[in-house]
């Protein structure tokens, strides 16, 4: 998805959030920056959660690597998808399986 898409996407689900409860599962995880409460799966279990910025806190954490593993990938292959495919449960649960899954 190209950034424009991905923006408008992220302010119609702002629009529609409001006041209510919203769980995204989201590749690109600038899509859930801005959310109040991240939380961070490996094989099922919560081994992290919080705001972003609490998150990027954590030494050697999941997301912070994650996060840092995006940053790379933007600047290194000039196309600004960032796309890194998050989750750790032998992908059971249909999503594809790489390392974390980022709710």
């Amino acid at each position: 998805m190209d950034t424009v898409t991905e923006h408008s996407i992220q302010e119609a689900l702002s629009a529609l959030g409001h006041n209510r409860t919203v769980m995204i599962i989201a590749h690109r995880l600038s899509t859930i920056r801005q959310a109040n409460q991240i939380i961070v799966l490996d094989k099922g279990c919560v081994v992290e959660r919080g705001t972003h910025e609490e998150l990027l806190k954590i030494n050697h954490g999941y997301y912070a690597r994650l996060w840092n593993m995006q940053l790379r990938s933007n600047s290194n292959d000039g196309n600004g998808d960032g796309n890194v495919v998050i989750d750790g449960d032998g992908g059971s649960d249909g999503i594809m399986n790489v390392e974390s899954t980022i709710l």
